[in-house]
């Protein structure tokens, strides 16, 4: 496969325009279209296109079964180590114990992030305070996080209520 050009390359998938319908983004058995219901959800987050979408969904998997965005960004890896003894806590580096390819496209995300109005306030302040990559990996929870919000709400919207039973007469 032929990587970027002029003529319509897709550079994050190195794919080029004249390439099969099944390697491109869009069309019917293009990528993404069996995802199902949170590929368009996700990517809804400020900062995701359309493959780190798949990346995120791909990943995941089953959203269910993350409690909580916390939970979710501790097993990604995007939360930091805390050692603590009695009253003493120190909090380290971030974890890095789930997925290496969520975390990477979940910064790479970030980079372009960090600069929507959103984001950028927040970055700003902890770039400050703690330095650039820092807040960079910051922005990447907050990514992640706010995909979990969407996907859990997708599917709690896409789940069939049951109806309260009619009242005996």
């Amino acid at each position: 496969m032929v990587i970027a050009d002029r003529r319509g390359a897709d550079p994050l998938l190195g794919c080029r325009a004249d390439d099969p319908p099944v390697l491109r983004r869009g069309g019917p058995g293009g990528i993404g279209a069996g995802a199902g219901l949170g590929y368009g959800v996700v990517g809804l987050v400020d900062g995701v296109g359309p493959y780190t979408a798949l990346v995120i969904l791909a990943e995941v998997g089953d959203v269910t079964r993350f409690g909580s965005a916390r939970k979710l960004a501790a097993w990604a890896g995007l939360t930091p180590t805390v050692r603590g003894s009695d009253r003493t806590v120190r909090h380290g580096h971030i974890s890095k114990q789930g997925s290496v390819w969520l975390r990477w496209i979940l910064c790479e995300a970030a980079q372009t992030a960090k600069r929507h109005p959103d984001f950028a306030a927040s970055y700003a302040a902890i770039a400050r305070r703690r330095g650039k990559k820092i807040a960079t990996t910051a922005i990447a929870r907050k990514l992640l996080t706010r995909a979990w919000h969407l996907l859990a709400d997708a599917e709690h919207a896409a789940r069939p209520h049951a109806s309260a039973p009619a009242p005996a007469t």
